[in-house]
Formats: structure tokens, C-alpha cells, sequence
């Protein structure tokens, strides 16, 4: 194995030609010379199993990879590559490759499907929107951090994550919004992914929507069985109802839902273990259907609880949140947050107070405050402050 790790090295060390029956090759941030040399690097050593070149500023893979059969593992993460050349699609050892944080990615290989031993492939955080043809024939994928999704109108390729039923861990799903019938998401196959247990869902769209359908295409996901945390991003649909499988979830992150005015009746979730709410431009109170709204009549010896086994609530980037109504903590027939540890309120500007059910907490230990100046003055002294005298929380601010 040779590594590299020089940044200053203005060229790349010839003598490398000498190590014909080397294995393993890493290097990590060498300079642009690297674009001319790579091709000579590949033609002479061809004994390679793992070649990771990663920040190396690599603009274009050259074709002659393909001659690489004994690869295995490939790192071109963070570098320059704006498509990656279909010879790469005869490297039918390979079991990991590597392409996240290349900005300028925009198509993986169309005949990708043919590495068929693959297990590990990264694509995150390359750009917007990275074309992705052929997953059908990766079926021994155990890991895949990101899936982009083409609209019905070019084709859409939501089907090829079928057969993908050993994934396993997170995986995130981007460019739902482009989907035009919720029933192409039925090809996925989520049901299937037994393994799964993060899921993100993207609801972007790259295009201008002439119908919104999102509820139609959240409902039709049919996700994995054993999921317990679950990301929604650029939803604009309006969630009155909660899917069923929503009710084995511990962890739930909501961002950027642009019409949603009311919160979603997350009090109901009975696992809630920590929920993250953010960047709800048109959510201006909060009020009895956060908490779950209930159609029984209770006994007293039935008690309903919201949000039972919340532990964690992190609310921020609410710019017109100005009301969060609520209820005392405790009465006859409902017990609200009685698990709750840490409340964060942060870039929420025109937040008046906290609801009587915040306030009356004996189990809150850490509240943070952060660029919300109405409320932060109640905590001040000569303030409102915190009505529960028996039981103050950790409190910090920060502007």
C-alpha cells in the first residue's frame, strides 16, 4: 500500500511506475497535475484493489479505468468528476465506490446495474440533482445514502430501487416533488427494505408544479417496516392525518413545509422521542392540534398523554411563529410532554410566550433561546420568568 498525503508537492513522484504489483493506492489532496497524470497511473498499475483519490481535484476519469479489473474499492470523493465513464461499468469486483462531495456530479454510469457485487455507494452531498439509471441489478447494495428520483415525464426511475432489499441503515429520497403518479412509488418497494430504519424524504422539484400531490405520493410510499426516524423535507402538502406507520417512529424532522399552516397531530405518535420542526414560513400559531386532537371522551382512570416519550424539541427558523397556545401540563383527562428534557427555540422572532404546559414542567432540564427577543425578556430579570419556582431549567441565550 502507498499513501500520499502531501499537499505541496508540485508533482506527482514517478517512481510509483516501479510498484507494478501495488494494491492499494491512497491519495489525498495532491495538486491539478494529478488530471494529467492519472492516466498513466492506471496503465501501470493494473494489479490494483483499492484506489482512493480523493480531493485531488480530478476533473474527468478517464476510460482506460475499465482496465482495472481487480478494483474493488473506489474513493473519487471531492473532487471536480462531472460524470463518471461507462468503462466503469466493467469493473465487476468492485464493492464500494465513492463519489460524495463532488459538487459538479450530475449522472452516474447508465449500465451501473452491471456491478453487480457492489455493496457500498455514496453520492451525497454532490449536486442538486444527479441522474441515476439502472439500480435494478444491484442487488447485493447494503448501503446507499442517497437516491435521486426522475420525474414520470422523462421515465421515472423510482423502480430501481426494487430489488435493493438489503439495504440497510438511511437512506434519503430527493426530487419526490417530480413525480407525477403516486402510484410510481408503489414500484419502489419499500415494504421490502426490511433493514432500513432512517428514512429522508425530498419533496423538491425541479420544475415549476402545475399539480401538487404530495399527500397522494407521502401515503403511497409504503415505507420500510422497521423505520424509526424519519426526515420530511419541502412538503407542500397539508398533513391533517397522520399515515398509520408513522406510529413506530422515535425521531421526526419537518423542514421547509411552505403551506403548512397548522402542525401536523404529531402528540399522538406514542415512540416520539425527539422532533425537530423548522423552517415553517406560513405556521403563525400553534396551538390544540400539535398535541393530537382526541374524538373519545376519556374516563379518569384512562388518562390520555401527548406526546408521551418526548425527550427532545428543537423548533427554529419559524420567522412568523407569533402563538403557541396550550393547557396546563396536567388535568382530569390529558398529561402533556411528561417526558420532555430539552426545549430549543431558535430564530423565531415574533414568539410571544410559551405554552402553560412548558412553564408548569418539573422535567425540563435545558431550554435554549436563540434570536427570539420577545421571549428571551420574559427570562430577564424584572420578567415574567419561570412561573414553576420548585423546578428551573438549564436556560441559555444567545443573539
Amino acid at each position: 500500500m502507498v499513501v500520499f498525503r502531501n499537499y505541496y508537492t508540485p508533482s506527482f513522484p514517478e517512481t510509483i511506475h516501479g510498484f507494478k504489483k501495488l494494491r492499494s493506492l491512497i491519495v489525498d489532496g495532491y495538486p491539478p497535475s494529478m488530471n494529467a497524470y492519472l492516466p498513466y497511473l492506471i496503465d501501470n498499475l493494473s494489479c490494483l484493489r483499492t484506489l482512493r483519490l480523493k480531493r485531488c481535484r480530478i476533473e474527468a476519469v478517464p476510460s482506460s479505468i475499465g482496465k482495472l479489473i481487480h478494483l474493488r474499492h473506489v474513493d473519487l470523493s471531492r473532487n471536480e468528476i462531472k460524470e463518471l465513464p461507462e468503462e466503469m461499468c466493467k469493473l465487476y469486483n468492485m464493492q464500494t465506490l465513492d463519489v460524495s462531495d463532488c459538487r459538479k456530479l450530475v449522472k452516474l454510469p447508465d449500465n451501473i446495474g452491471k456491478l453487480i457485487k457492489l455493496r457500498h455507494l455514496s453520492v451525497a452531498f454532490c449536486s442538486l440533482f444527479v441522474k441515476m439509471r439502472g439500480f435494478e441489478g444491484l442487488g447485493c447494495l447494503r448501503e446507499l445514502d442517497e437516491f435521486h428520483v426522475s420525474g414520470s415525464g422523462e421515465g421515472s426511475n423510482i423502480g430501481g430501487l426494487k430489488n435493493l432489499n438489503h439495504l440497510q441503515g438511511s437512506l434519503e429520497i430527493k426530487w419526490l416533488g417530480d413525480v407525477k403518479d403516486p402510484d410510481e412509488v408503489k414500484k419502489a418497494e419499500l415494504k421490502s427494505k426490511k433493514n432500513l430504519t432512517r428514512l429522508g424524504l425530498g419533496f423538491s422539484s425541479k420544475r415549476e408544479r402545475r399539480i401538487n400531490r404530495d399527500d397522494e405520493i407521502l401515503e403511497a410510499l409504503e415505507p420500510p417496516p422497521n423505520i424509526d426516524s424519519l426526515a420530511i423535507r419541502d412538503y407542500h402538502g397539508i398533513l391533517q392525518v397522520l399515515p398509520s406507520w408513522f406510529d413506530k417512529l422515535k425521531a421526526v424532522t419537518l423542514q421547509y413545509w411552505g403551506k403548512m399552516e397548522n402542525l401536523p397531530p404529531l402528540g399522538k405518535l406514542p415512540f416520539l422521542e425527539d422532533l425537530i420542526v423548522s423552517w415553517m414560513e406560513s405556521v403563525r400559531k400553534v396551538g390544540s392540534e400539535f398535541l393530537g386532537e382526541m374524538t373519545a371522551s376519556p374516563s379518569p382512570s384512562n388518562t390520555i398523554i401527548a406526546f408521551p416519550s418526548l425527550k427532545t424539541l428543537s423548533c427554529y427558523d419559524m420567522r412568523e411563529w407569533e402563538e403557541w397556545e396550550g393547557e396546563g401540563r396536567r388535568n382530569e383527562d390529558k398529561t402533556i410532554m411528561p417526558s420532555l428534557r430539552s426545549l430549543a427555540i431558535l430564530e423565531c422572532p415574533k414568539l410571544k410566550a410559551l405554552p402553560d404546559y412548558i412553564y408548569q414542567s418539573t422535567t425540563l432540564e435545558k431550554l435554549q433561546i436563540y434570536d427570539a427577543a420577545i421571549l428571551e425578556e420574559q427570562f430577564k430579570e424584572g420578567g415574567k420568568g419561570w412561573p414553576n419556582t420548585s423546578h428551573t431549567p438549564n436556560i441559555t441565550f444567545k443573539r
